[in-house]
């Protein structure tokens, strides 16, 4: 199953190769230094740096508040300030007629989606549907299996399973696509990247706020691969942009892109900028329009439960997960410690589909939990409940793909045997 990986591989990256050092080829440690370091007290230091780089990317990268005024088809400042936690130049995004726009993002199948991940699932499809925008989710399989130390098989099981939730979620394929990275066009943008666009610099100072933390609990993949992965992310962002000198098969000459994520995944956009001045610059008007931007809207971050900065789903104690049984959800939710109550708030506003009134309901509840507990406990427990709807879905994919028999992923085979 791993060789078409390495044929697509060596397709799109073969000049890649050779402009990176040798210490950083396959074969070596992939976590350097973090291989080693995996004592709980070393893992909540880094976690609290963590999150305090995730807090402080919007100050020192200038980026801006979802002030009065600013609105996305028909939702207005007060549902985006809900939802988002600052804006990447925004007011871009609306200068060109609807035709001319793409909205762009993204997820890694290391392992069922987070409350987080679908936070960003919904807002995207909420801005699909209240805009009309064409919508490109991309499940990034291979640059999961490249940066992630997970087996390929697992992760092309779980990609098919997230391809089919997002439809159940309400993707609509009439504006838009699903797609995978397996995807000529992409890798023929990234090859075109690599080659004449990125240099090592680039990515050496765009880095994802939580590199550190997944390299202290051995979860990365090699530098290279990371890198590999960071440009084929870039390309899912930019390829809407290119004409047909480039992307023959799907050319959508778009002069607008927004991008949903969370804040820790700006460095995408930041490489993404960087790529279209210098494609502007280097191959004036030959593949993307001169006009060309792209703008960015950043989640307000569900934070993971504690130690943890972020829900991530390479990191299963961080989350509430939609592959949690029914019992565990329940369990997670109903008897979450103190410091954990505030995660249960934001996962009401930023992963449901409750309306603004029942959030506003939530918070009241929320903020009143020590002088009347049932009030907060009965909230708790309808969130628990949709939060098994919405799972159900997900159970649904499951069903439609099961592992194959001799299918575990690395971190689940360590454990079964009894290794960290």
């Amino acid at each position: 199953m791993v060789l078409p990986v390495y044929l697509l591989l060596d397709m799109a990256f073969k000049r890649v190769l050779s402009k990176v050092e040798l210490v950083t080829n396959l074969h070596e440690t992939p976590n350097g230094p973090y291989a080693t370091m995996t004592s709980n007290s070393h893992l909540v230091e880094v976690s609290k740096e963590t999150y305090s780089q995730i807090l402080r990317i919007k100050e020192q990268y200038g980026y801006s508040d979802i002030t009065p005024g600013i609105r996305i088809g028909h939702l207005d400042h007060h549902y985006l300030s809900g939802k988002f936690f600052c804006h990447d130049r925004l007011d871009k995004f609306g200068e060109v007629p609807i035709e001319k726009r793409a909205i762009v993002a993204g997820f890694g199948p290391t392992n069922p989606p987070t409350a987080g991940t679908l936070s960003v699932l919904l807002k995207t499809i909420s801005l699909q549907r209240e805009t009309g925008c064409y919508t490109e989710i991309v499940v990034s399989n291979l640059g999961a299996y490249l940066s992630r130390n997970v087996e390929w098989d697992y992760i092309e099981t779980i990609t098919k399973r997230f391809l089919d939730f997002i439809c159940y979620c309400g993707f609509d394929l009439t504006k838009g696509r699903i797609r995978t990275h397996i995807d000529k066009e992409n890798l023929g943008i990234s090859s075109f990247l690599s080659e004449n666009i990125f240099t090592m610099a680039d990515f050496d100072s765009n880095r994802e706020a939580t590199e550190e933390l997944y390299g202290t609990m051995n979860l990365l993949g090699p530098r290279l691969g990371i890198i590999v992965d960071t440009t084929y992310t870039v390309s899912d962002i930019i390829k809407p942009l290119f004409n047909s000198r480039l992307v023959k098969e799907e050319p959508h000459e778009k002069e607008r892109i927004l991008v949903i994520a969370g804040i820790e995944e700006h460095y995408f956009v930041r490489l993404a900028r960087i790529a279209i001045e210098r494609i502007g610059h280097r191959f004036p008007g030959q593949y993307i329009s001169e006009n060309a931007e792209v703008s960015a809207l950043y989640g307000r971050l569900i934070p993971g439960l504690a130690p943890y900065p972020k829900m991530s789903k390479s990191i299963p104690d961080s989350s509430i997960s939609l592959g949690d049984s029914q019992h565990t959800i329940m369990d997670k939710i109903m008897q979450c410690a103190e410091e954990n109550e505030r995660v249960i708030l934001e996962m009401m506003t930023q992963a449901s589909n409750w309306s603004q009134e029942r959030i506003s309901s939530a918070f009241c509840a929320f903020s009143n939990r020590h002088k009347n507990p049932l009030v907060w406990k009965l909230m708790k427990e309808e969130y628990a409940l949709h939060f098994i709807e919405i799972s159900s879905a997900w159970d649904k994919a499951t069903a439609n793909h099961p592992f194959p028999a001799t299918t575990l992923s690395k971190r689940q085979r360590e454990t079964a045997s009894g290794g960290s």
